[in-house]
């Protein structure tokens, strides 16, 4: 993906994690294509931050380390795409991310109940959620912000979900 683009991305987006999508070439749509993995914004900002990136055809000079993604100055997380400077050539230049994503995200399809969903968050500790369809195409992102609107219990011996409104906290 282009270094320009990933910047306007992290600019007008708040997301923490991001679908990678392969490109289908028969669309004009510049966003459809199947679900490849998922990266975090803290791990673009690092890779933006090393400038590991190239020009077209040619590979990156900087490959990047787990202690890259871990570094504690700043802390990743607390990073911000305002920190990082980018010059008009570099937002041409290509940026792989291929080897850093992860390539097997959990996914659920549409029809999965928020119950089923809140257990998969629970169970797991996830902190995001790929929706996909019946071509393993991103259609929307589940984040632990969206189930935190909700209560669970137990009714019955079955999982009761509850939204919260400003009564309820």
């Amino acid at each position: 993906e282009k270094v320009g683009h990933i910047v306007d991305i992290l600019e007008n987006e708040t997301f923490h994690g991001l679908p990678v999508i392969e490109q289908d070439p028969s669309s004009c749509l510049q966003y459809k294509g199947k679900l490849r993995g998922i990266i975090l914004r803290s791990q673009l900002i690092a890779m933006l931050k090393k400038k590991a990136y190239a020009p077209e055809g040619r590979k990156p000079s900087v490959r990047m380390t787990e202690q890259d993604f871990n570094d504690p100055y700043p802390v990743p997380q607390r990073m911000s795409i305002k920190d990082i400077e980018v010059t008009e050539e570099e937002k041409h230049c290509i940026i792989d991310v291929r080897p850093y994503m992860n390539r097997t995200p959990y996914t659920v399809t549409p029809d999965f109940s928020l119950p089923r969903v809140f257990r998969l968050f629970r169970g797991l500790g996830l902190r995001h959620l790929v929706v996909v369809d019946d071509d393993f195409q991103p259609i929307g992102m589940v984040t632990r912000k969206d189930l935190a609107k909700y209560r669970a219990g137990t009714k019955r011996g079955m999982l009761h979900m509850e939204q919260l409104t400003i009564e309820n906290v």
